[in-house]
């Protein structure tokens, strides 16, 4: 099953990496996650984040700005990332 839309978190540091800084890396992540459309967060090399939760609900209310028109109201937005 596809997903509409989802949220990639870049780690700290790996953001200059051809999978999350090219156009063609990132459709990539979308397309072997089944995501409809994907967006890509980096993570500031400066700041200090408490947990991936925090940073969810940070997030959650910024990104149903970028969700697809079509994309229900109760339907979730799955955050990703790598080690």
């Amino acid at each position: 099953q596809k997903l509409r839309c989802g949220v990639f978190l870049v780690p700290q540091g790996r953001e200059h990496e051809w999978m999350f800084s090219s156009e063609e890396g990132q459709l990539k992540i979308a397309t072997s996650n089944g995501i409809g459309r994907l967006i890509v967060v980096g993570m500031g090399r400066g700041h200090t984040f408490e947990s991936m939760e925090a940073i969810q609900a940070e997030l959650s209310t910024s990104m149903l700005s970028f969700a697809p028109p079509l994309m229900k109201t109760d339907e979730a937005i799955p955050y990703l990332t790598v080690d």
